[in-house]
């Protein structure tokens, strides 16, 4: 009877011990993934610093050339655009 309990009081310190050394890496592993974290946000803070700064708002803007037709004497037509340039 004695000897089971010595078995048994074994093996409940071996599954105890294996038990505190498999949260040895785990406790590394949360270290790492609490650190992949911070350098996410991190990496999101810097991204919306650069690129979601206020931006000016506008439309895309259409130049298009305006002429006019001025008659110069009655038997000639010249167009200019509204620069003042010739136009032929």
């Amino acid at each position: 009877m004695v000897n089971k309990m010595n078995q048994l009081s074994i093996r409940f310190l071996v599954v105890g011990a294996l038990v505190l050394g498999m949260l040895i890496p785990l406790v590394f592993v949360g270290g790492v993934a609490d650190e992949r974290q911070r350098y996410y946000a991190q990496a999101v803070d810097a991204i919306a610093d650069s690129w979601g700064a206020s931006r000016p708002l506008s439309a895309p803007c259409w130049w298009y050339p305006c002429y006019s037709t001025t008659r110069l004497n009655p038997m000639t037509v010249k167009s200019f655009n509204t620069t003042g340039a010739s136009t032929g």
